[in-house]
């Protein structure tokens, strides 16, 4: 371990002539005085002569850095001044933000290198090829400095113009070589929306005298924070799903310029120092070299040098893992690359004393300065090394995968799934195939268009492999993250594991959208042309296509008539039968004369857009099931959904089922905050979806609204925490667990028992002789931090409609459970088994044969419950349809009484009639 300091009183910070130059203008924005123990940002670069037509920040906003919180709309600005003034920046735009604000990255290199930048590129990933047997003596090393992901860590966004200042205007001979050797991508602002959030919060939050008190209002933000981005996403968590345009973008340019390092920037909390990588040890990702190990620890000393000489404390290898790829640490590492995180003490607003520290803002800014400086200067010294590392950690993967008698990955299911991985595959330069005709595996054919051929072959094996292979033990069982991100999981598709050379038809089209630098030629995805016939009885379309829903609600928006069918049927058209499943969606002419020309052109582009091909009907009359006019195709009611956010609800789940409303399903949606609720008319809307979270600061009346509103006919829709807060309210009942017979509770005990003694930690192997210390390990074996869990679910279920089969993955990232009610109607899905990540045995046993989606009647109307989060991250698209169903078809839903009830109540029926019989 490597300077792993206790935390001490902080010793005094530098104190210079430079004080004159930031005391003036600091004094003219807050008006009040100033911590004499501040760093100044600006002093924490070197005294390097400067080129003159580039401002520095502090003449540039007309404050110094640290003085107040920048915004993201100011950086831009002085990063647009910087490509004006300097023939070496030159600025890359990759989007916007879904708050529609720019995204950029500043490319800094020599000017004969920036005048050329686009010829730079392909001899990078010609380097990550796997073909090169040597580095090529005119390689730059690349470098991507991120800052603030997190919107409300602003150290990071703070210090970002600096060090771009630094880079473009140092006439240092030190610079020079870095120029000349280098290209650097400064990306000053990971997260522009919640930057904006937190910067505007916190400025306007406190007065001429900031307050250093944690209970100030400056230090305490409202409900969601800055953190997350516009739908209250953690982009840290987003660099594998590529959920949102900020990640898209950016994982377009890594791929473009295959960096060798990436610095990633944050906060922690207030009573915390400073940390850098590595982190862990054990819990670093299995596929991730040792070298990138060893190369992590040449920064470490680095950083802890330049740490040092400024006095402050620091500490490494705790808390912070390197497991999960999708983080921005720890991404590079499966790619040749060096990701290295850096954690800052945060002040969250000007100044924070507590009992372990007394910081400015400003302190915060010139530690990012410094670790940002001394990763320039050891990848300088580095950098044949780490383009060596580069090019080996490719050719090893291209290597390995070429040996394995593993030849590829095959992904079956419905068009619409295979298509979505497909495009998320290529977002992350895999390449895969679509086979041009019927696949056949293992006796099972499936249709062109419905599989998906991944050659294990290819240069992203690494990463590849960590994508599909189902792991459940690891070297640790403790997790920062998830546990796991399996992708078939993800989208419910099977997967076969392919041994044998690749049939030639398997590879012949390469699927849509291949990045940049593959040269495959692109094909359109495999859809039937819509028909489209004024006369036609109707259209049905599959529900099982992810996009059905979205379909089912631009029709509804057009007040068009959608009904769900509820038993299986075929339809007729010039002399073709096609079958469907129940939960198929139907358009009928008859009660939609009105509109029908407007619904045909939504089913049109529908085709077209979407790739959701609805079939016209003949007639009425059907070749087998129920017919068209029968009272078993359900109409669907009017969709007005109300979700409820803020204070007591989890903003990543609020924010995970508005973005699947708003962007995914194009359903629009009333948003309402929690301490609102009880002045809404809550029968103004077809259900109500409690995201979740805790919902503390509820009483009587809010369940007195929600009993009410359910008893009426209203739909409440919870999510994993607000179901336990229903419960606790007596709003729905819980199965009573002490049914359980003693057999089955004994068996239960004995498994517990034993995987106790069986764990890993080699501390304590036996309950009996638990360690003080081991309490907060064991407690984290004990969680669930994310692993995918198979369901079974009922077919015929309204909520399970849809669905490919009759197994479903879900993703879990909780231990609550709820056991199965009584009355088996009412149940959707129940757990079965664990597919990938890790999940304790005492966890396996208990979650087995629970309940997952299950609803329960409340007078006219009806709760619903989906004990984990459908959408998860936007991308856990297998179980999305749960919470698609709920909301269609939840406010049509009737449950029949239990079987067993009916049986009592017939029997009572019979007592009765006897009774009556002997009276007489």
């Amino acid at each position: 371990m490597i300077y792993r300091n206790a935390l001490l009183c902080r010793s005094d910070q530098r104190k210079s002539s430079v004080w004159a130059r930031v005391l003036v203008p600091c004094l003219l924005v807050l008006g009040g005085s100033i911590s004499t123990l501040a760093s100044d940002p600006l002093a924490a670069l070197p005294d390097d002569p400067r080129t003159e037509a580039v401002q520095s920040p502090e003449a540039f906003f007309g404050f110094a850095i640290g003085s107040r919180h920048l915004r993201h709309d100011q950086v831009v600005s002085y990063f647009r001044h910087l490509a004006e003034a300097s023939d070496r920046v030159t600025l890359i735009p990759y989007g916007h933000t879904h708050g529609a604000r720019p995204l950029l990255t500043a490319a800094i290199t020599s000017p004969d290198k920036a005048a050329r930048l686009d010829q730079l590129r392909p001899p990078r990933r010609r380097l990550t090829s796997g073909r090169l047997d040597a580095v090529p003596a005119d390689a730059p090393l690349v470098m991507y400095m991120g800052y603030s992901v997190h919107g409300d860590e602003a150290s990071a966004v703070n210090a970002a113009p600096l060090i771009a200042y630094h880079l473009a205007s140092s006439q240092s001979d030190e610079v020079a070589r870095w120029l000349a050797e280098s290209v650097f991508l400064v990306d000053p602002a990971l997260n522009p929306d919640g930057v904006d959030r937190f910067a505007n919060w916190a400025n306007e939050s406190r007065g001429r005298f900031a307050s250093n008190q944690a209970v100030a209002r400056e230090h305490n933000q409202p409900w969601p924070g800055g953190r997350t981005n516009y739908y209250w996403f953690d982009l840290n968590r987003d660099w594998l799903p590529l959920t949102h345009p900020e990640s898209q973008g950016r994982l377009r340019l890594f791929h473009q310029w295959k960096p060798n390092v990436v610095l990633d920037f944050h906060e922690m909390g207030g009573t915390s120092t400073y940390f850098f990588q590595p982190g862990v040890p054990a819990r670093t990702n299995p596929l991730s070299p040792l070298r990138n190990r060893e190369l992590t620890l040449q920064f470490a000393h680095e950083h802890a040098a330049s740490m040092d000489a400024a006095g402050e404390v620091f500490f490494t290898e705790e808390q912070f893992d390197d497991f999960y790829v999708g983080k921005g640490s720890t991404y590079p590492d499966l790619h040749g690359a060096m990701g290295i995180l850096f954690e800052q003490g945060s002040t969250r607003g000007l100044v924070l004393k507590n009992e372990l520290t007394d910081r400015h803002f400003r302190d915060t800014v010139a530690n990012q300065v410094r670790t940002s400086l001394s990763s320039l200067r050891v990848a300088s010294k580095l950098r044949g090394e780490l383009l060596e590392f580069q090019r080996g950690f490719y050719v090893q993967a291209l290597r390995a995968a070429q040996q394995d008698t593993l030849k590829a990955y095959l992904l079956s299911g419905s068009p619409s799934r295979v298509a979505a991985a497909a495009d998320l595959l290529k977002r992350h330069a895999i390449r895969a195939y679509r086979p041009t005709s019927e696949t056949l595996v293992d006796g099972k054919s499936y249709p062109a268009g419905q599989a998906l051929v991944i050659p294990l072959a290819q240069p992203e094996a690494t990463f590849l492999r960590s994508l599909m292979e189902p792991l459940q033990n690891f070297e640790e069982n403790i997790f920062y993250d998830v546990s796991t991100w399996h992708l078939p999981s993800a989208f419910d598709l099977h997967m076969d594991r392919w041994e044998s050379d690749l049939p030639e038809h398997w590879t012949g089209a390469v699927a849509p959208g291949v990045p940049e630098g593959n040269a495959a030629e692109e094909l359109a995805p495999h859809v039937t042309a819509f028909q489209r016939h004024e006369k036609a009885a109707g259209y049905a379309f599959a529900p099982t296509e992810l996009d059905a829903p979205k379909l089912v609600a631009r029709l509804m928006r057009s007040d068009a008539d959608v009904r769900v069918a509820t038993e299986p049927l075929s339809t007729r058209y010039a002399d073709q039968t096609t079958p469907w499943s129940i939960g198929t969606y139907l358009v009928l002419r008859q009660p939609n004369r009105q509109r029908w020309h407007k619904i045909l052109d939504i089913l049109e582009q529908a085709a077209r857009r979407d790739s959701i091909v609805a079939q016209p009907i003949d007639s009425s009359m059907t070749p087998a099931g129920p017919d068209l006019g029968s009272t078993t195709m359900l109409r669907l009611p009017k969709c007005e959904p109300l979700l409820v956010v803020g204070a007591g609800t989890r903003a990543y789940s609020a924010g995970a089922v508005w973005h699947f409303l708003d962007i995914r399903m194009a359903q629009a949606a009333t948003l309402v905050d929690s301490e609102r609720l009880s002045g809404v008319k809550l029968d103004e809307f077809s259900c109500l979806i409690l995201p979740d979270g805790a919902y503390s600061d509820w009483g009587e009346r809010e369940v007195t609204q929600l009993r009410d509103y359910a008893r009426g006919g209203g739909t409440v829709i919870a999510i994993s925490g607000a179901i336990a807060w229903l419960a606790g309210k007596g709003l729905i009942q819980v199965a009573d667990e002490s049914k359980a017979t003693s057999t089955k509770a004994a068996a239960a005990f004995a498994i517990t028992a034993a995987a106790e003694v069986a764990t890993k930690d080699t501390r304590s192997a036996e309950t009996g002789n638990l360690q003080f210390g081991d309490a907060g390990d064991r407690r984290a074996l004990e969680s669930i931090a994310g692993a995918f869990l198979m369901t079974t679910i009922d077919p015929t279920h309204p909520l399970a409609y849809g669905f490919p089969d009759r197994e479903v993955p879900v993703f879990r990232d909780h231990t609550q459970r709820f056991p199965l009610p009584d009355n088996p109607y009412q149940i959707a899905a129940r757990y079965d088994g664990v597919i990938a990540g890790y999940v304790s045995q005492r966890n396996r046993e208990h979650l087995r044969d629970t309940a997952a989606v299950w609803a329960q009647s409340a007078g006219s109307g009806r709760f619903i419950m989906i004990a984990d989060n459908p959408v998860f991250r936007g991308y856990v698209r297998g179980s999305e349809r749960f919470l698609t169903n709920a909301i269609l078809s939840g406010p049509a839903l009737r449950i029949p009484a239990s079987p067993v009830a009916a049986t009592n109540s017939a029997a009572e029926d019979r007592d009765h009639d006897h009774d009556e019989h002997m009276h007489h």
